[in-house]
């Protein structure tokens, strides 16, 4: 279980990590938590599986070795029924997730790997700006998520790679985490951070 995991790893959320002003996120941190999660959540797509409750809560600090570790498969439990067609869309309508982080179409019961993505994105968001998605304003017309003035020491490149990942338009994101991850290794990385360039899940297409 969860709690006995941080019990033997004193491991602590994400977002109680976050909540200390002597945390503060920026642009490098970012990178490197989000090049550590993004293989796991590639395995698990691999997998045709879409974990559905991606959010501060979920990601887990672990004390040891600064690792950090996506947690909270419930979800993936309940829905294990779930299968993804070949078009990397849900068959089932089983709505699961938490408001705010929670893309539109999985809200409708069709979540899509890059649901998973979205939530992802304003989970980092919440890293940069210290704000869940109901304290961020949306720009009426487009339903993008205003918050890089919260956030104004990100790179150009960071804030693109985000901006992606959260488009209101399922077409307009990421489509796999290998995608997101190859775009963000050779963005304008303030040191550089090192990666490994993913593949492509079986049944995917590139964008």
């Amino acid at each position: 279980s969860v709690v006995e995991y941080c019990s033997v790893f004193r491991c602590s959320s994400f977002s109680h990590f976050l909540s200390s002003p002597l945390h503060a996120v920026g642009d490098a941190a970012v990178r490197e938590w989000l090049t550590g999660i993004l293989p796991v959540l590639a395995c698990v797509h691999e997998k045709r599986i879409i974990h559905r409750d991606i959010k501060p809560d979920n990601v887990i600090l672990r004390s040891r070795d600064h690792t950090h570790v996506l947690i909270d498969f419930g979800a993936v439990r309940e829905t294990m029924g779930t299968q993804i067609n070949v078009n990397g869309k849900s068959t089932q309508s089983i709505v699961i997730g938490t408001p705010g982080f929670t893309p539109s179409e999985q809200a409708a019961g069709r979540a899509v790997f890059g649901s998973d993505l979205y939530s992802l994105g304003l989970t980092e968001i919440y890293a940069l700006t210290g704000k869940i998605p109901q304290e961020l304003p949306t720009d009426p017309m487009t339903g993008e998520v205003q918050w890089r003035s919260y956030a104004p020491s990100v790179s150009a490149g960071l804030a693109n790679v985000i901006d992606r990942a959260i488009a209101p338009g399922i077409h307009s994101r990421f489509q796999t985490s290998a995608q997101m991850l190859n775009a963000l290794l050779v963005t304008d990385a303030p040191m550089g951070i090192p990666g490994t360039v993913l593949s492509q899940p079986s049944g995917a297409q590139a964008t």
